[in-house]
């Protein structure tokens, strides 16, 4: 039966092992408009889904398809349809909007395009570090494309920074993750991180690499979450305790001057260091799962309630 919110899995059909889809990626290919370049899509329809509305994934910088693997096998075995993409590291340029990067806004425009090409009229999303940055944009130019979001060691929440202080951040958090065990808690990884995958991406475009890192330091995203609120979209973070990146006392300090807790859904702490979601797919991705879950369930309630 076909969905409002477009295609539905059952009509899409299930489409074999999440490897089989995993390996099988679409290529879509933009020449003009306000980007251009290949972008790789990843389309995960499980055997069973629990919602018409599929989760696209969103990956920090420096991720590929490849290093987010396990988060969108793990999402996928949620009875969620998965979708994900490899941005295009050449070519187009986005629209000026206010003071926000290009950097940024050419992600945003990527994912929009993405939607419209694959004809999904909302989708629910999970973004990590700095995909916090280009889906809040890409909400805030198309907020009826997306129904409820969830925020994994947002960048853009720990105050005023610079691309300096980021980058001896990131050095301590690749110190941290050889000098100190994981917490207990999150047990053994299941999924090493990919550093390789990290190298490829800058190496196939260093200048855009950096500029990327400058929007990093250069965003902030309360202002934006306050108006995705207004505008009904549910928001839920998820942050990491041992995050070296994104520090959870500068996140707090930043979150009670900003009021953090008036215009988001939920708040969610967690043992683990700043790429603990690629290591730990099956812990973070189900906590991302009960948030989406929750979010809607509140949704439901206060429809009924009105």
């Amino acid at each position: 039966m076909n969905s409002e919110f477009g295609p539905s899995p059952e009509e899409m059909g299930f489409k074999g092992s999440f490897d089989d889809q995993f390996i099988k990626r679409e290529l879509i290919k933009f020449e003009e408009g306000k980007i251009f370049g290949n972008i790789e899509i990843v389309d995960i329809i499980p055997e069973r889904t629990k919602d018409d509305i599929p989760v696209s994934l969103v990956q920090g910088w420096g991720e590929t398809l490849e290093s987010m693997k396990g988060s969108i096998r793990e999402m996928s075995e949620q009875e969620r349809r998965v979708l994900a993409i490899n941005h295009s590291r050449f070519g187009g340029e986005a629209e000026p909007k206010e003071d926000y990067p290009i950097a940024q806004l050419r992600k945003a425009e990527s994912l929009l395009r993405i939607l419209e090409e694959k004809q999904i009229n909302k989708t629910d999303a999970v973004a990590r570090s700095e995909g916090a940055i280009n889906l809040l944009l890409a909400v805030l130019d198309s907020p009826d494309k997306f129904r409820n979001i969830v925020l994994i060691a947002p960048s853009g929440m720990v105050g005023k920074d610079s691309l300096f202080e980021l980058a001896k951040r990131f050095g301590e958090s690749g110190k941290q993750r050889t000098t100190e065990k994981p917490h207990p808690a999150l047990g053994p990884a299941s999924q090493e991180s990919a550093p390789f995958e990290l190298f490829k991406y800058v190496a196939k475009n260093p200048i855009r690499a950096v500029k990327e890192a400058v929007a990093i330091s250069d965003t902030q995203i309360h202002e934006i979450l306050k108006t995705l609120h207004d505008r009904g979209i549910g928001v839920s973070i998820i942050a990491h305790v041992d995050d070296k990146v994104f520090p959870m006392d500068r996140l707090q300090d930043e979150a009670t001057k900003q009021e953090l807790g008036s215009y988001i859904d939920g708040f969610y702490s967690t043992r683990g260091f700043h790429g603990s979601q690629n290591e730990h797919p099956e812990i973070f991705m189900k906590l991302a799962d009960h948030a989406l879950d929750a979010m809607k369930k509140k949704r439901l309630d206060d429809i009924k309630n009105e």
